[in-house]
């Protein structure tokens, strides 16, 4: 009788937390907000991309191969909207599609905690919006989780020189697609410690990968190498002012600070315009505001840090929203890293999650946005399956503990939908 009870609970739990979260995906994504976004004037950039050709283009710093997907859509339909609603329509079906071909190299024999696990996170990247972004960040996460493809295949010793070339193609697209795609290098780099060092394997694969990378960053990037002698990337900063977004968000982030604006966004994106940047430095000088990184953590390291552990604050906080309190078994390594003394190989993509959340609440220096995890979200649920493999609870509890967590869920996505009512 109690196996029924419990089993009961978690069927009829799945029921209305299914029901809840596609009455919230309607609201959210096609009733409130079935239109193109165009924060980054993308639309813009491509035009210029079409207008004024490859070169000029690519040596004024542009979004290469997002500009280049764009181009054929935008020769059938003559239209820029349809053009980027297309492309990012289609990445975000192949993120759907990419991440669940990476779970399903997983094996278990827990069918009740995969099926869980793949329900939640499926409901979470139809969630995401992503067809509606106006700009290349879902098309770079193609290119990411396709990126992780290729990486756990190797984890899962399914090694080949092609794959090799592969990856090594994969990532000098990735640097040809948006500066953002710096965040890969850590995780790479572990996987090459992982694989290559401490497996032992041929340290001459570990050079096939970069070698292609490089050849292919240098062909896409010639024009900007050649006339600038730099990568090329869009400059999001508008014409007509000398400031940058590093010294916007310092600015923003000051005025926080001070008690002037709210702990929130906004602060920056919409209460710290560039022309309030631009006034400001023209009365302080032009000393008054960091312009790169570097100047930013030199100037004020107490802000880096405050901004920092804000941020991974607000990942958790959002993680365990979207995934539930089963979000937290992802601290497990960090317990079993103090208990072993050494890093467990099984636990690469919870390693990598951890590394990619510090990277960007650390170097971004603003508030993070959350379309930047286009692409990485699949480290979440599969470090899920890694650490529970082989737990072994009883079947009430896990019944009991699964249901739990769909009702968290529901009912943080049931106040989510009375607000969009």
């Amino acid at each position: 009788m109690k196996v029924n009870f419990y089993k009961k609970l978690y069927n009829w739990s799945l029921i209305v937390f299914s029901l809840i979260y596609i009455l919230l995906i309607y609201y959210y994504n096609y009733k409130k907000n079935f239109f193109l976004h165009d924060g980054d004037n993308y639309r813009g950039k491509f035009l210029e991309f079409y207008q004024n050709g490859y070169y000029k283009s690519v040596s004024e710093g542009t979004s290469i191969l997002y500009n280049l997907v764009i181009y054929p859509f935008y020769l059938l339909t003559k239209d820029i909207v349809i053009s980027i609603f297309c492309v990012n329509s289609i990445s975000h079906l192949l993120i759907i599609i990419l991440s669940f071909k990476i779970l399903k190299k997983f094996k278990s024999k827990n069918t009740l905690l995969v099926s869980h696990v793949c329900l939640v996170f499926f409901f979470y990247l139809i969630n995401s919006n992503y067809f509606a972004t106006g700009n290349n960040d879902i098309f770079l996460g193609v290119l990411i989780v396709f990126f992780f493809y290729i990486i756990f295949g190797f984890l899962n010793n399914e090694y080949s020189l092609k794959k090799n070339i592969l990856l090594g193609l994969i990532i000098g697209l990735i640097f040809s697609t948006r500066a953002s795609g710096i965040f890969i290098v850590p995780i790479y780099m572990l996987f090459c410690v992982v694989h290559f060092i401490l497996n032992k394997n041929s340290i001459k694969q570990l050079v096939v990968t970069p070698l292609v990378a490089l050849i292919v960053v240098f062909v896409f990037h010639f024009p900007s190498i050649v006339e600038k002698h730099k990568l090329s990337f869009e400059d999001k900063s508008p014409s007509g002012y000398s400031v940058n977004w590093i010294q916007r968000n310092y600015l923003g982030l000051k005025k926080i600070e001070l008690g002037k604006e709210n702990m929130h966004r906004d602060a920056i994106w919409k209460n710290t315009k560039f022309e309030e940047v631009q006034t400001y430095v023209d009365q302080n000088g032009d000393a008054s505001l960091p312009k790169s990184f570097f100047e930013f953590i030199t100037k004020d390291p107490i802000l880096a840090i405050k901004i920092t552990a804000y941020n991974i604050g607000h990942i958790m906080i959002r993680e365990i929203r979207f995934f539930g309190f089963l979000f937290l078994v992802i601290f497990y390594p960090i317990l079993d890293f103090f208990k072993e003394k050494k890093m467990d190989r099984k636990y690469f993509s919870v390693y990598a999650f951890y590394i990619f959340c510090a990277s960007i609440a650390f170097l971004t220096l603003t508030f993070v946005e959350y379309r930047w995890f286009a692409g990485y979200e699949v480290l979440i649920p599969l470090s899920f399956l890694v650490i529970l493999k082989d737990r072994k609870f009883n079947e009430n509890k896990y019944y009991l503990v699964l249901s739990l967590n769909l009702i968290f869920i529901t009912l943080a996505n049931l106040k989510s939908l009375i607000t969009l009512i």
